[in-house]
């Protein structure tokens, strides 16, 4: 499903019902089966689980990151605005 959105004086623009929907590639990862030890576990993939996990491996954490389906499938992933 596509949206058309019209700003006050442009043409109307299509926006995506979902910008992870547009993403060519879904990497397949393998369900967790095993205990894993780390600095720190951030459970989420959307932008504010991603954010953290980035800046804690950047600090020099070990960092794990769970997401029960795919990587900006929910609200991150049709945040337009």
């Amino acid at each position: 499903m596509t949206f058309s959105v019209r700003f006050s004086s442009h043409e109307p623009c299509n926006i995506p019902e979902s910008y992870q929907s547009l993403s060519p590639n879904i990497v397949e990862r393998e369900i967790l089966s095993k205990s894993i030890d780390a600095d720190a576990v951030v459970v989420g993939a959307g932008i504010t689980g991603s954010t953290l996990a980035i800046h804690l491996a950047e600090s020099g954490k070990s960092v794990v990151q769970l997401e029960a389906k795919v990587p900006g499938w929910g609200g991150s992933g049709r945040a337009f605005g």
